[in-house]
């Protein structure tokens, strides 16, 4: 039988080893523990009774065994009471998948700082250029002689070949 048949009220057989395939009540477990770190983070194996118990965080106890989580030892047989997205790790899965995908904060700030630099070169650019380059308005002067312009007239002038002279 695979994972998409089981539904609630299926008969689990669990063995050592195994990757419990739903979440399921135990009814039998000889010597079961359980690794619940799929699902909780912990790291300590969770002993698997058969009696009931209602004491407790539902991860917590012992007479479950949920979807994802791995048999370490011991076996014993469960009745599945929730599969897919009704099972523990599907609703993990759901809150996942909700979660807005938005910019976090240090990204809004990274942004509002590129913003402000980019106006601040964009500013200094346009001032740079139209102080360097174009004429003086009040003196209504051209731009400065050492500007790449006058060079480049300087060496025409210096450049051409001197006139040979006529007998």
């Amino acid at each position: 039988m695979t994972r998409s048949e089981i539904a609630p009220g299926d008969v689990l057989i669990l063995e050592e080893g195994e990757l419990v395939p739903a979440d399921a009540r135990l009814i039998e477990a000889v010597g079961m523990r359980v690794d619940n770190a799929a699902l909780t983070g912990e790291s300590t194996p969770k002993r698997g009774a058969a009696e009931a118990t209602e004491d407790g965080h539902r991860l917590e106890l012992p007479n479950l065994v949920f979807a994802g989580t791995t048999i370490l030892s011991g076996h014993g047989r469960a009745v599945v009471f929730a599969t897919g997205m009704n099972s523990e790790f599907g609703k993990i899965l759901a809150l996942t998948t909700m979660v807005e995908t938005g910019l976090n904060p240090l990204q809004k700030e990274i942004a509002k700082v590129t913003r402000i630099v980019a106006v601040i070169s964009l500013e200094m650019g346009r001032h740079f250029f139209s102080s360097a380059y174009a004429p003086d308005s009040a003196s209504g002067s051209a731009p400065p002689s050492g500007s790449a312009s006058s060079w480049r007239t300087r060496r025409r002038v210096c450049s051409r070949p001197s006139p040979s002279p006529s007998p």
